[in-house]
């Protein structure tokens, strides 16, 4: 791609990251990341276009070897019309239904890895999550409708935005869990319909 000044470097060194989690990021080995780095026109278009949504910048700014985003924080979109609550649930359609073009900035050193373009920013209610979470506090979670291993999760319950504590068990059943006791856990049987239960992303990180 020899009409595109593509300067993997200066991007890495914007992003405050390693060739190892820069790598890691968009998915190459490290010999490889290496070798797009020193020699770029190797790259096709459709790489550029991957290693930009990866890094959560757009292609012009990789082409260019510059972001827009200020040199220490990421941009977090709020969700603003909703809390994630961690007690009786706020009634809801669908993610999409609330997403704003407002943001949250938050220091890049909060992340081991740049957050993707599906990170969302949601507010806590409640209190059925204490200790772990408290009202007012916010979660960062990755906008994805899988299970990904155990860990808090922002989810829908029967058109309920909720944020729950999730852990399988051997037996394949889903537990979701309130940390506070005066509030009710549940099981869900993951190889079963359960059209009142929807993942909506991962938490990544928690600002209490």
């Amino acid at each position: 791609m020899k009409d595109f000044d593509i300067n993997l470097k200066r991007i890495r060194d914007e992003l405050g990251m390693t060739q190892s989690e820069i790598s890691e990021k968009i998915g190459l080995s490290l010999r490889q990341y290496q070798r797009y780095e020193k020699n770029p026109a190797n790259l096709t278009f459709l790489q550029i276009s991957e290693f930009a949504d990866k890094l959560n910048i757009s292609v012009d700014e990789l082409k260019s070897g510059n972001t827009t985003q200020p040199s220490d924080t990421f941009s977090i979109k709020k969700i603003t019309s909703y809390f994630a609550s961690a007690g009786g649930g706020n009634e809801i359609n669908d993610i999409e239904v609330y997403d704003t073009n407002e943001v949250l900035q938050i220091d890049k050193a909060f992340f081991k890895l740049p957050p993707s373009k599906n990170a969302r920013a949601i507010r806590v209610d409640g209190y059925s999550m204490i200790p772990v979470l408290l009202p007012d506090s916010w979660v960062i979670f990755e906008e994805e409708n899988e299970f990904k291993g155990d860990g808090l999760y922002v989810i829908n319950y029967s058109g309920q935005l909720m944020v729950k504590l999730l852990q399988l068990t051997p037996k394949g059943v889903l537990r979701v869990i309130s940390k506070n006791e005066d509030f009710e856990s549940y099981e869900i049987k993951l190889n079963e319909s359960n059209e009142f239960f929807r993942i909506v992303g991962k938490v990544i990180k928690c600002i209490v």
